[in-house]
């Protein structure tokens, strides 16, 4: 079983990961992911700390796998990654277009 947080408009992720075994009538979720990381939603995953209560919720055995989609620059994703070795997994979304015109604002090289 997976399921997602959305990343731009929640104050407590420990409450929203209760909330969504509630509602799935689970004792734990499989792949727990943080949904469409990008550019300042990645600054508010960081300020609420939201990977350090997926931790949490991953030792109490609440969720197997934690990890995040991604929707900006290759650059950010790199950083994500360092900032976060606790990540086990990533879904990239990846379109040819963004090749001649990035995402989000993103001035990536996708060559």
């Amino acid at each position: 079983m997976t399921t997602k947080m959305w990343t731009d408009d929640y104050d407590d992720g420990a409450a929203a990961v209760d909330a969504s075994l509630d509602r799935l009538g689970l004792d734990y979720i499989d792949y727990y992911w943080l949904h469409a990381l990008a550019g300042t939603n990645y600054e508010n995953v960081q300020k609420v700390g939201a990977f350090d209560f997926l931790v949490q919720k991953k030792e109490e055995g609440r969720i197997r796998h934690i990890g995040f989609s991604f929707h900006d620059s290759p650059e950010l994703l790199e950083r994500i990654l360092k900032d976060h070795p606790e990540t086990e997994y990533v879904q990239l979304q990846l379109n040819d277009m963004w090749v001649h015109s990035p995402p989000l604002g993103a001035q990536a090289n996708f060559n």
